[in-house]
């Protein structure tokens, strides 16, 4: 990075070119899941209303589905991601064994996921 250039910048460019640290699994056998409500919960407790420390909030994240499916990051632990026909929260489209990185916000804690068909798992990472 050439000097002048924005701190934040440079700190994107190294947390997508991070090591990849695993965090969970979201298991789903075909309905809306996130990583509060999956089989084994991870990074899902806030410290309080308005307060994301204990979440994936402003955590860069290297996503990979084992099936296509929707994935759509969210502030709250709701349920909402829909197909992309919707009008509400339609999600993004990833197709099985895609790597997708994600930088959460810092207001969205929460990474909701839902297979197009059937059962699929969505595997995260942080890059660090």
């Amino acid at each position: 990075m050439g000097p002048g250039r924005p701190p934040n910048e440079r700190d994107i460019q190294l947390n997508c070119n991070g090591s990849p640290q695993y965090l969970g699994t979201l298991v789903s056998s075909g309905t809306r899941v996130n990583n509060s409500t999956t089989t084994k919960p991870f990074n899902a407790t806030p410290l309080g209303p308005g307060n994301f420390i204990g979440t994936l909030a402003g955590k860069t994240l290297l996503l990979q589905p084992t099936a296509t499916g929707l994935l759509l990051p969210a502030d709250t632990a709701a349920l909402t991601v829909e197909q992309q026909s919707g009008t509400t929260a339609p999600g993004v489209s990833v197709a099985a064994g895609e790597r997708v990185i994600v930088i959460m916000l810092p207001t969205q804690g929460f990474l909701q996921w839902l297979p197009v068909t059937g059962s699929a798992n969505l595997l995260v990472w942080e890059l660090v």
